[in-house]
């Protein structure tokens, strides 16, 4: 490459989207560009395509927004009139053009009217390519119900680090400041939400299907997900050779069809253990003899010579027992095979349900201040993102027999002590469930927790653990006797 194709490839970066840089892109050989360089173009290209996408989002607008008078023939018109406020049809039009749903229309056009109307900033960043349609619409979608000032408040804070952040992080940081703006708009929107839940089921077009809960109450989706992930990484350590997508499919379908609901977990893994796994047809064998089923028992004949497995038991004694959960079998199944054995026959009717387990917990990430109620600060469920406080607040209360770490920082949020509590706010472990796996972050700024400790009253049935807190990181403290940091359960 010469100098002067080097110093227009270094101005790229620089050139705002437009007809110059069509210009320019158009007459680029990619396939004679060191790759560095065509990152560059790539980059160009995504900021040009932004612009023509929030250029097609104008035109959204003002067709939603035209009330047009025609004089007779309709490609002239008497008089141009706007609306205010588009109507409750205007994406029709927009549907008919493009050959979009009408519900896709609504969407795409009821986020370029709030991002022209609220954000315009976002807007702006759209149409100069500094951010793309995902990440204009996510301002548009977590913002929402908030006021205007509040929005574009929030807006004008997040905006310029937009570009660098995934939509995930980007979501993420636009709630967050949302809760702290408004601690109560949240809440709120959640609880609106979750009214609104439902189960659906779509059809591929290769015929498989897709089951899935929308608008769930989050705690009770996370115990869920839990519940599922626990059984099959056990069931992958007992030797199921499948993935652990697969396993995890097998069991959330297990529960909804019935097929589980008489079984306790040791039957499920048998079942898991010993599910047939049909070979799926391939050109060279489109009729496929599919893996068969243990439950089918081989039929009698005579005993191949040679010695036995094992002595035979005693008369009368009993036959050895199921395997310890979550032990790997002595000798794994081959990679692809399953091990020989029954699968377990449901219960009859009317016998006695096995007796409830220990429900898998999660990890949640809080401030004492937000569980004392002195303030409504966000939570955060570590790969899940935050939570408004007064679930926050649902979420410790039933992971106390869960572990709890606790981190002491100072006034500017670094970091001074930390370790594990083993006391509990007063009556917590009377109601709580029998949760395991569960852990629980707590951080408190040093000097909330030298002020609690100075006046337990304030701490109300939060005594307990700031006094163990208070000792633990005060070791000359007398005070938190009746919990010693060698404690073996929550107390």
């Amino acid at each position: 490459m010469d100098d002067r194709g080097q110093a227009l490839l270094a101005g790229l970066a620089d050139m705002p989207p437009g007809p110059e840089l069509v210009s320019v892109l158009a007459g680029l050989d990619k396939s004679r560009l060191p790759v560095l360089a065509v990152m560059e173009v790539m980059r160009a290209e995504r900021r040009l395509a932004s612009h023509f996408l929030a250029a097609s989002m104008d035109s959204m607008v003002e067709i939603g927004t035209r009330a047009d008078v025609p004089e007779g023939d309709p490609e002239h018109i008497e008089r141009i009139e706007r609306l205010a406020m588009p109507g409750e049809f205007a994406s029709d039009e927009i549907a008919a053009a493009l050959t979009l749903t009408r519900r896709t229309a609504d969407a795409e056009f009821w986020t370029a009217w709030d991002l022209h109307e609220r954000l315009p900033d976002v807007m702006a960043a759209f149409r100069l390519g500094a951010i793309d349609w995902p990440r204009a619409r996510i301002f548009s979608e977590v913002l929402t119900e908030l006021s205007d000032a509040q929005a574009v408040l929030i807006a004008t804070r997040v905006l310029p680090k937009a570009p660098t952040m995934t939509t995930g992080q980007l979501a993420a940081r636009l709630k967050r400041e949302a809760m702290a703006i408004d601690p109560e708009w949240y809440a709120r929107r959640y609880r609106e939400r979750v009214k609104e839940r439902r189960v659906i089921k779509t059809v591929n077009g290769d015929g498989s299907a897709n089951l899935g809960g929308y608008d769930l109450p989050f705690d009770e989706a996370c115990q869920a997900m839990a519940n599922i992930d626990t059984l099959a990484e056990r069931a992958k350590h007992a030797g199921d050779p499948r993935p652990l997508d697969t396993i995890r499919a097998d069991i959330f379908t297990g529960y909804l069809t019935g097929t589980y609901q008489h079984l306790n977990d040791e039957d499920i893994l048998t079942d898991l253990l010993h599910r047939p796994d049909p070979t799926p047809p391939t050109p060279d064998n489109p009729h496929p003899t599919p893996t068969p089923s243990p439950a089918t028992p081989s039929p009698p004949g005579p005993r191949a010579p040679g010695p036995r497995s094992q002595e035979p038991r005693p008369p009368g004694s009993r036959p050895p027992g199921p395997r310890a959960p979550g032990l790997r079998p002595p000798e794994p199944p081959a990679p692809g095979t399953r091990p020989p054995g029954p699968r377990p026959e449901p219960r009859a009717p009317g016998a006695r349900l096995p007796g409830p387990r220990p429900r898998p917990g999660y990890e949640i990430r809080v401030k004492v201040s937000t569980l004392l109620g002195l303030d409504e600060h966000p939570a955060e469920v570590p790969g899940t993102g935050p939570v408004h406080a007064e679930l926050a607040r649902k979420i410790v209360a039933d992971q106390t027999r869960g572990q709890w770490r606790y981190a002491i920082t100072d006034d500017a949020g670094r970091l001074l002590d930390e370790g594990i509590t083993r006391a509990r706010p007063t009556g917590a472990l009377r109601d709580a469930a029998n949760t395991t796996g569960a852990i629980v972050e707590l951080a408190i700024p040093e000097r909330l927790l030298t002020h609690l400790a100075a006046h337990p009253d304030r701490a109300g049935t939060w005594t307990p653990v700031i006094t163990d807190l208070h000792r633990q990181t005060h070791p000359h403290s007398t005070e938190g006797a009746r919990h010693p940091a060698d404690a073996r359960h929550p107390a």
